[in-house]
């Protein structure tokens, strides 16, 4: 191993994630987590909850407070694995690869200048969202210094700037910059995968999502949310899955909005065939099929590219 380079030390996501939420358990027991909060990250967090469908009350200030105060805590448990050096700030023709963590929890990787550009990886992460918007800019650059408190500007790419930077990490500069990169993208991966398993914990915790996706736990989830009954539910949700059917079935393409729609689709007229049992290698005969209907299902482009972007476990 080339001097300079220390190794990284292994970084258990679902280990570090139930350590937080202990520890956080046992400071809500203590005290309000928000209070504890410097004044702009209180501020800062409030401006969040306004943007969510939370209720806004300091029930919800707590889990967006305990939320933050992980991700902040993961950031530093990472960057200290990775032995990275946290600093105030990096001027623009600093050549080392970078790893940032905004006042909104998005992660920013910035890998380093080698005289061709740097990359650039910005992963937002929202309070409530369990699939990372991640975009990637192979070949930008920095316009400015790199300070917290600011946000960073970059000189080309789909992302000119990033909201204000919390934390900035950097490698020592005797660390090999392809080791630096290495480093980087490592962190980034891990973060965002800990940043949304995190998400999922801090919220279901909370009552944000059913317990199960069946009809009853969804029925019990909805009238619990809008203040309703569960038979007031139930026959909200029944009249709404008997209007797409309806709609279908009388030929129109049914909106489902961010999920997609539904529709019919013709089926031309089938030919009896002959073909043979996998299983038995007999020949059997298929019959005909006249021409007919049947429901096909389009998924919105939004949900495809969120699916796309969860990494399989």
């Amino acid at each position: 191993m080339p001097f300079g380079i220390i190794s990284p030390q292994p970084f258990d996501i679902e280990s570090r994630i139930c350590e937080h939420f202990q520890s956080e358990s046992e400071e809500k027991q203590m005290g309000n987590i928000i209070s504890q909060l410097p004044e702009k990250i209180q501020k800062h967090l409030q401006g969040i909850l306004s943007s969510t469908s939370l209720p806004q009350n300091e029930e919800s200030m707590e889990i967006l407070g305990m939320n933050w105060v992980a991700k902040k805590d993961l950031f530093e448990s990472m960057t200290k694995s990775l032995s990275m050096q946290e600093t105030q700030s990096c001027i623009a023709e600093d050549k080392r690869a970078m790893l940032l963590m905004t006042y909104s929890g998005s992660l920013v990787g910035i890998g380093p200048d080698r005289g061709e550009g740097r990359w650039m990886e910005y992963a937002s992460i929202a309070q409530r969202s369990d699939v990372p918007g991640i975009v990637s800019v192979e070949d930008t650059g920095l316009k400015d210094a790199v300070s917290v408190d600011t946000g960073v500007n970059f000189t080309k790419g789909s992302v000119k700037s990033t909201s204000s930077v919390f934390k900035i990490a950097v490698c020592a500069p005797d660390v090999d910059l392809a080791e630096q990169e290495k480093r980087v993208k490592e962190a980034m991966i891990f973060l965002t995968n800990a940043f949304v398993k995190l998400n999922r914990k801090s919220f279901a915790a909370e009552g944000e999502t059913p317990e199960q996706f069946n009809m009853k736990a969804m029925i019990k989830f909805l009238s619990g949310k809008n203040n309703l009954t569960q038979k007031q539910a139930k026959s909200i949700l029944t009249d709404f899955l008997m209007l797409v059917e309806t709609g279908v079935l009388l030929g129109e393409r049914v909106s489902l909005g961010k999920l997609g729609s539904i529709t019919l689709k013709k089926r031309p007229p089938r030919k009896p065939r002959v073909m043979k049992n996998r299983f038995t290698g007999q020949e059997m005969t298929i019959p005909a099929m006249p021409e007919r209907f049947s429901p096909k299902f389009s998924f919105s482009k939004g949900i495809k590219v969120k699916a796309a972007d969860i990494k399989p476990e």
